[in-house]
This record gives C-alpha cells, structure tokens and sequence, in this order.
C-alpha cells in the first residue's frame, strides 16, 4: 500500500485487514503506540498541516508491510536462568515484558528468542539485575539477513572480558548466522559497550539494494523495514541528476552513497560512527572498478567536514534525531555552491527547524515532500525532503 488510505479508496473489510496489527501484547507492551488503523497515525495530520502552510498539498504517505516487517532487533534480558524473559518493557515500568507473537517482528526473531531462551536455561547463564548490578547477560540484539532469514546474534554481557567465549557459540540450529559478543559493564542505560568479540559465522550481514551490495558490522546502524528503506533509495536515486557530485553527511555505512554512485561523477561520504569506514571499504570493493574510483569515504565528524562542500552540487543530510548541525546547516545553505539539497529526517521537531531556516534564506524552495512509515505501530514518520535552489 502505496498511500494515507480513506474509506473511499477501498472496501472497509480491506482496510482492516491492511492497516491493523493487533498483536496479543499490545496492552502492556511499550513497543507500539498503535494497533489498528496503523497507516494514519496522528502526527500525520501534523505534517500534512505544516506543508500545507508551505503550499504543499495532497502528501501521500509511503506506507509497506504494518506485520513482520522489523528485521532488527534490540530486546531486554531478565528473569532467572530457570526462567528468562526476553523483550520489551512493560509500558511505564522497567519490568520486562515477554512478547514471544510480536507481530511486528520478522518470524524469525520469534524463533530465534525461543532457542536463546532455551540455550540460556541449558547454560545456566544468569541475566542481568538492574537494581543488584549483578548478573550476565543483559541484552540480545537480533538482525535478519533477509537473503537467507538467518539470523545474527549479539550477545551483551555484563562484563569487560568473558573468558569462556566458546561458552557463546550457541546450538548449530540453522537459523543462526553468525554470533558476536558485546562488553557492557557499566551501570548506565547504554546497550552497548565499546568492545565486540566475533565469535562464529561471517562477520557482516549482507544486503542488496538494487546494484549494490552493502554490509553491516553488528554496531552499524541500518534501517529496520528493509523493504520500505528500499522504496526511498529508489526515490533518491530518481532524484540524484546525472554525472552530479555529491556529498553525504551522516553517511553510515554508505547506503545511499553507494546505491547511487552509478550515476553520479563523484561522491564522499562523511561518518565519524566506528566500523562504519571497514563496512563501507568491503561495499565498495564489489563495485564494478569504474564505479568504485567515482566514490570515497571522509571519517570525520560531518559538523567538522564544512569543506566537503565545496564544488559539490547535491548535498545528501541523513541526520540522527536532533536533526543536522546548525553550523553544518547554515554552510550548506548560505555559503555553498549546491544546486539540491536532499534531507532524510528521523525527528519530525528538528526537521520543521531545519527546513524552516533554509527555507527563511530565500536561497530554496521545496521541490518535493515525501513522508514514510518506517515504523508501523508508532506515531513517527520519517521524511524525504527535496530542496531546490531558486
């Protein structure tokens, strides 16, 4: 489903089918805010107000599958070794919630927290107390390659060195892929610490986007709704014009770089983020050579890379929540020579601050809005933006 759906547009009965999630654990579970009529959350009604101020009108929002769609997960390990509990905290607490028929999650996290939960009890491995400090294990983080439904497991335990690292290796089920350790021993809210162990099975999760092929180191970030990720890189690859130079600020592993290098003359992306650098390195060696020359990677703080701009003609920002630097931002609108700017917004109240300043410049005006659902059961919405200078 391609758009905000009306009772107009379809039979009722396929509206509920479509847009419903109704999972078991919805009324105690804190992981969803929504679980019917998921596809029109209420900030979209915000958004749409916004743009319609600006002269934007009839917004249509991306939406993709509303069940089985997350393909990463970071879950909560308590309870005992007799009796684990793997998931989410219960809404308002810090108890933790099992949700075993998560129906957002991709099938097989649900199997895979099944077999952890076994593996657990088997080894006598105790989880981690919040209020004691004591205890072992503290969290799982699931990843799905979607080529195969293997799944990557990391361990996170509360330690700064575990010795019997064989101890992790887990059974030889046929749905793992691969199994890293992650050192946490600090009394914070952090999930995780600065030290990995890989322990067995390739060491990336690959994915293919179109051409490309891009890989992700467990600390990486990466989109959890692969499919809908994909239909916006489709999107910017549109966008992009041919033979531009292009600069990425708050790259990552190269993603988007990396899926539209084809077309461009050049392109840098820029990511201070650990790993991200090797993962990008080992994306860009399966390129055809003459593709490959055509991109690089700047690891530096993007706030500190203002001279990446210079001769470019698109700017690419995909920035955490705060949205983007405003020293970085008042460069690319002000003192640059670009023609397009390109704006991946995660944080709906940065981006109306973002996109307010370029747009008080009087230098841009706004080519093309495109809202995303990237998280069925929230009221998020994550936006494409496409600026032109006037």
């Amino acid at each position: 489903m391609n758009k905000k759906t009306t009772e107009n547009d379809n039979p009722p009965l396929k509206i509920i089918k479509s847009v419903d999630i109704l999972c078991p654990h919805f009324d105690e579970c804190s992981g969803c805010e929504l679980s019917k009529n998921v596809d029109n959350p209420p900030v979209f009604d915000e958004v749409d107000l916004y743009f319609k101020k600006k002269g934007i009108t009839n917004l249509q929002l991306r939406v993709g599958k509303v069940i089985h769609w997350r393909y990463r997960a970071k879950l909560v390990v308590r309870g005992t070794s007799n009796n684990p509990e793997i998931g989410l905290y219960k809404k308002g607490t810090h108890k933790v919630l099992d949700i075993p028929f998560c129906k957002v999650h991709n099938e097989s996290i649900n199997k895979a927290v099944e077999i952890v939960k076994q593996f657990i009890h088997d080894e006598n491995i105790e989880p981690y107390n919040e209020e004691t400090g004591k205890g072992l294990l503290r969290y799982v983080q699931l990843v799905v390659e979607r080529s195969s439904l293997k799944v990557q497991i990391t361990f996170v335990l509360n330690s700064n060195m575990e010795t019997n690292l064989k101890k992790w290796e887990i059974n030889e089920d046929p749905i793992w892929h691969s199994v890293w350790i992650n050192f946490n021993a600090t009394r914070t809210n952090n999930i995780f610490g600065v030290d990995w162990a890989h322990i067995k099975g390739p060491p990336l999760i690959f994915e293919r986007f179109g051409l490309s092929e891009v890989c992700f180191h467990p600390a990486s970030f990466a989109q959890s709704n692969l499919e809908l990720f994909e239909e916006m890189l489709e999107s910017i690859n549109n966008i992009v014009p041919e033979n531009s130079k292009v600069v990425e600020y708050y790259a990552g592993v190269g993603v988007i770089g990396l899926k539209i290098a084809t077309k461009c003359q050049s392109i840098v992306c820029c990511e201070i983020t650990p790993q991200a650098e090797d993962c990008f390195n080992v994306a860009k060696s399966k390129l055809e050579p003459e593709v490959a020359k055509k991109i690089t990677f700047q690891k530096a703080l993007s706030e500190r890379s203002l001279n990446l701009i210079k001769d470019k003609d698109v700017c690419i920002v995909d920035p955490p929540r705060k949205g983007v630097d405003l020293n970085l931002l008042d460069e690319i609108v002000y003192e640059s020579d670009l023609q397009k700017i390109i704006y991946l917004s995660c944080g709906w109240k940065a981006f109306q601050r973002d996109c307010d300043f370029i747009l008080k410049s009087n230098k841009w005006k706004i080519e093309k809005i495109e809202p995303y659902l990237f998280f069925p059961g929230s009221n998020h919405i994550e936006i494409l933006a496409v600026f032109k200078k006037v």
